[in-house]
């Protein structure tokens, strides 16, 4: 191939108009042309350095690696959300019972109470918080399921 060939090549790929062919082309010339032109002796590490960058390939365990670290990852999220879950439990759980006890506190009623009606009173708040925490773990599933699919999503 002869320098004029070249040139034109050049010109051609620092205004990004080659083809993978002629890339191949300038790859072979600077890699293997032994003396080159004084004027082109600058291109020379750039094509070599492309040459040896092609050769540079994934080892085998990559995606095994890769994998891991990923479920390493949704392994520490889970347990995140796992605490968060639990923390949101109890909050729920703290705002349930000062809800009652200042509904209680409103509607106390100075009187003596029997064992039985003091039985009942405390079903009913009992019943008022099972309410609550159901409610709040309906919300908690929902919002879990939605997290599900957003991860099956991700891992596809």
């Amino acid at each position: 191939m002869d320098s004029r060939e070249i040139e034109n090549l050049l010109e051609k790929y620092w205004q990004c108009e080659t083809t993978p062919a002629e890339e191949e082309k300038l790859r072979i010339y600077f890699t293997q042309t032994k003396e080159l032109p004084l004027y082109l002796r600058k291109y020379r590490e750039l094509f070599v350095y492309q040459q040896e960058e092609r050769r540079i390939r994934l080892s085998e365990d990559f995606d095994r690696k890769i994998l891991n670290r990923i479920r390493q990852q949704q392994a520490s999220v889970v347990s995140w959300r796992r605490i968060g879950v639990g923390i949101a439990a109890v909050v729920l759980i703290s705002i349930a019972l000062r809800a009652f006890v200042v509904q209680q506190e409103q509607t106390v009623i100075l009187t003596e109470q029997t064992p039985e009606q003091a039985l009942t009173e405390v079903r009913q708040a009992l019943s008022y918080v099972a309410l609550k925490l159901n409610q709040g773990q309906k919300i908690v599933e929902k919002n879990m399921s939605e997290v599900k699919e957003i991860t099956r999503f991700i891992k596809e």
